[in-house]
């Protein structure tokens, strides 16, 4: 109902409209797809974290590491620096240095990594657009910006050549 009211108040022609909502519904599955995997690959590799520096149940930590990887710029970070911690307590100094290197260097890099490239192909749009987008879409609309940011930049984008070509067509045709 709401998709088509938004359809019949579009500024577009009816083929351009529909391509926008094709285009629409590409980037958000794009963007949930980038966003499920990366969390995932983050739990991943915060598993092999923890099992390298021998703490206990890194399958079930890696499981919260994917978790919480969806929470904006502490995630992972909620489960690997306690466990850090944890070990810097047990004056286990070289353990916890390893975790916390691991933390910020692997598995922080993984996330900063992997999701702009899978929101970028799966959406067909370029990285960079997909990057500014991610970090806009944080900054103004914090976690539901993950969604938002590279939804909006992309149709955005997408508008903006629609109006390129249909301004060409218009000039040629006369």
């Amino acid at each position: 109902l709401i998709i088509e009211y938004l359809k019949d108040i579009m500024p577009l022609p009816a083929k351009e409209s529909a391509a926008f909502f094709v285009r629409a519904k590409q980037v958000l599955q794009a963007v949930v797809y980038g966003v499920i995997v990366t969390a995932l690959a983050q739990g991943l590799a915060g598993a092999v974290g923890w099992r390298i520096v021998g703490l206990p149940s890194p399958v079930f930590f890696g499981a919260l590491m994917a978790l919480f990887a969806m929470i904006p710029f502490l995630g992972t970070a909620l489960v690997w620096v306690p466990g850090a911690l944890y070990l810097f307590y047990m004056s286990e100094t070289t353990q916890g240095v390893v975790l916390l290197a691991w933390g910020v260097l692997v598995v922080s890099m993984v996330d900063s990594l992997l999701r702009p490239i899978f929101i970028s192909g799966g959406g067909k749009v370029h990285l960079l657009i997909v990057f500014i987008g991610v970090i806009g879409g944080l900054a103004a609309w914090g976690i539901l910006g993950l969604f938002m940011g590279p939804l909006v930049v992309t149709l955005f984008v997408f508008l903006l050549e629609s109006y390129r070509t249909m301004w060409k067509s218009f000039f040629v045709s006369r």
